[in-house]
């Protein structure tokens, strides 16, 4: 909701530089600790079910934040190049690697709970391709 009070310019040096590496981590620790996870994966333990769905919700919210930052990025009325906003295309490109290097060397139970994931993650990907294409058009 603050990004359009910043320019690029401040977006990139005050928050993206700064906040976006971090969401890489976290993302990448959510991973982890699915992978961790779906061994105790039953059918009768909820508990665990719960707690893997909370990890996909934070993922889903994480992957429609930086939605935002890229619809917004693309909105911008200012001239844009990457080296203005050089951390969000990284963060974005690092998390679709993890998430489908995760996705295809985990086969599981809990594949379908992907759903959300994958949809808002193609989602990015077209828009973030889109905004390259206008950006470079």
């Amino acid at each position: 909701r603050f990004l359009p009070h910043l320019s690029l310019s401040e977006l990139e040096t005050g928050c993206f530089s700064t906040v976006l590496p971090k969401v890489v981590k976290v993302f990448a620790s959510l991973l982890e600790e699915i992978s961790k996870q779906i061994g105790g994966l039953s059918s009768q333990n909820t508990e665990l079910h719960v707690f893997l769905r909370n990890i996909l919700k934070m993922m889903v919210q994480t992957l429609e934040s930086l939605s935002g930052c890229v619809h917004y990025v693309c909105s911008c009325e200012e001239s844009v190049s990457f080296d203005a906003i050089r951390s969000l295309p990284s963060c974005i490109l690092s998390i679709l690697k993890d998430t489908f290097q995760h996705c295809k060397s985990e086969i599981s139970p809990v594949a379908d709970a992907f759903d959300d994931i994958i949809t808002n993650i193609i989602i990015i990907r077209l828009v973030l391709l889109l905004g390259m294409f206008i950006l470079t058009g």
